[in-house]
């Protein structure tokens, strides 16, 4: 690997840093559940969302993206379905209560399938998908070591930082409790639709 493709995969960190690291879907995910069940339960969660993000830059980079700019109601259509689904997660979380019973029924972090599932239902990766393709390819003038290349290094971008949302769980655990607590990050992951729809 020459210099100048490392520069450039720097460049590519760097881009997608602010924008991996800002409130999203994801981020907030990461937060309540290991506020929830600990770092060491969500782990499995972590790992899959670098894993579906990896997957769906993949397709992106290999001609979705494409798909999405030439036509762009789906991308419309992407933004609308994922907002609903965003806005449905967070009045889940917001009219939560703490009773043991309702512990005992959920004490089940989410899985590392689902959270590599969830990616498809999020917008904010969407739209930094394409942006990343549309921006930094071609890399080397070939389309799948590009998409390859590309791919890896967000996905790697992912697990750190959304590692430092889980982790500010911890500390929210030890604020807030019980249904504050949800209310709280009920409106947090809301307020995550701003940065999709705008």
């Amino acid at each position: 690997m020459n210099s100048a493709l490392i520069a450039q995969l720097l460049q590519v960190a760097l881009f997608s840093i602010p924008l991996t690291i800002s409130p999203g879907p994801n981020n907030l995910m990461m937060t309540t559940n290991c506020a929830q069940f600990g770092f060491r339960r969500t782990l499995p969660s972590l790992v899959g969302i670098s894993l579906g993000v990896f997957v769906l830059f993949m397709v992106v980079a290999l001609g979705l993206g494409g798909v999405l700019a030439r036509y762009p109601q789906l991308h419309l259509a992407l933004k609308v379905v994922g907002s609903a689904y965003i806005l449905y997660l967070s009045y889940l979380l917001f009219t939560s209560h703490s009773s043991s019973a309702q512990k005992k029924s959920a004490e089940r972090p989410i899985t590392f399938v689902q959270a590599a599932l969830l990616q498809v239902l999020n917008p904010k990766i969407w739209l930094l998908a394409a942006t990343a393709c549309s921006t930094f390819l071609p890399l080397t003038g070939n389309v799948h070591t590009d998409a390859i290349l590309l791919s890896l290094t967000l996905g790697a971008i992912f697990f750190p930082c959304n590692s430092i949302w889980a982790l500010f769980g911890l500390v929210m655990r030890g604020v807030m409790r019980g249904r504050a607590f949800y209310r709280t990050m009920g409106l947090m992951t809301a307020s995550s639709v701003f940065f999709v729809l705008f």
